[in-house]
């Protein structure tokens, strides 16, 4: 058992931690923000070599607190689910946001992605309906209270599987396991972060003190060692 490697495998994990703090804690205003969770488990390599590794990075899908807009584009979603929208890259997930409706018609992203239905095709809703549109507990589109389409809404069953890109979306390959998902669908109100603040600062207290203790283990150690070799060296002599 070497305890600078323990030391220092620990010290790693805390630091991987600790970005994933910070970066929970810079997104606490981002509406549909789901925070980072990093979980190690220690390991065993070979008889005489322990350490810390890296388990699992993985978004904590729960919900966050529903906030009110009054605007008709804006969508929520309540339980597991996310929805699908396709872009350049093809099919991604986004906890709800603010939707726009494109110059073709289509509900969107704001950022250029359309929403996808559970078709496959887009949602066609027509330009210049914005207010005319609803949406029903369960995700279908209305025009003036007759339904369009339903929003293609998944789940997974590998959600540590899932990549981040920006704007809130996620990538998901066919190994993180999606799946038809049945979420309460909101209009009228926005997703706020799940990650909080309060919560937040306290982990990132505890995990710079408990980094702090493994460096500072390192540093004993080495220093005892410099010290054997040392004593060692005058004996010899």
């Amino acid at each position: 058992m070497n305890p600078i490697y323990i030391a220092l495998t620990g010290a790693v994990a805390r630091d991987r931690q600790l970005d994933a703090v910070a970066h929970n804690l810079a997104n606490v205003s981002t509406n549909g923000f789901k925070r980072e969770r990093v979980a190690f488990e220690s390991l065993l390599m070979g008889q005489d070599v322990e350490g810390v590794g890296e388990t699992t990075v993985a978004p904590d899908m729960s919900d966050g607190p529903l906030v009110a807009t009054g605007r008709t584009l804006d969508l929520a979603l309540q339980g597991e689910g996310m929805v699908a929208v396709r872009g350049k890259g093809g099919e991604r997930y986004v906890r709800g946001g603010s939707l726009v409706v494109n110059d073709k018609g289509e509900l969107a992203l704001s950022t250029g992605e359309v929403v996808v239905a559970e078709t496959g095709r887009t949602l066609q809703v027509g330009v210049g309906n914005d207010g005319h549109l609803g949406f029903t507990r369960k995700g279908e589109v209305l025009v003036d209270g007759a339904p369009v389409g339903r929003i293609r809404l998944r789940s997974f069953t590998r959600p540590d599987l899932l990549v981040r890109e920006g704007s809130g979306l996620f990538r998901a390959g066919p190994q993180a396991g999606p799946r038809p998902a049945t979420p309460e669908v909101h209009g009228g109100v926005v997703e706020h972060s799940n990650s909080d603040p309060t919560r937040g600062l306290v982990e990132m207290i505890r995990l710079q003190r408990a980094y702090d203790s493994q460096v500072e283990l390192m540093k004993q150690r080495d220093e005892l060692t410099r010290t054997t070799v040392d004593q060692v060296g005058e004996v010899a002599r």
